[in-house]
């Protein structure tokens, strides 16, 4: 039995999931890097920028190593 075009789609959209997440983190990690450097320094929370940068890290991880399956 031939698939379909919406199971095509799936699986198209479960491949380009990865590459989405990536993006989506860049953008939210460029916004608050904007906000800790041109902000001023007595704003700062130091314990929300290591959170923010902490779960960064780990999401950049994990998406590296769904990433270098993909190639």
């Amino acid at each position: 039995m031939a698939s379909s075009k919406y199971s095509q789609v799936a699986r198209m959209a479960a491949k380009l999931e990865p590459y989405c997440g990536l993006w989506t983190l860049a953008a939210r990690f460029y916004d608050k890097y904007a906000g800790w450097m041109s902000g001023p320094f007595s704003k700062l929370k130091p314990e929300e920028v290591e959170t923010e940068v902490s779960d960064a890290y780990r999401k950049v991880y994990k998406l590296s190593k769904v990433g270098s399956c993909l190639c």
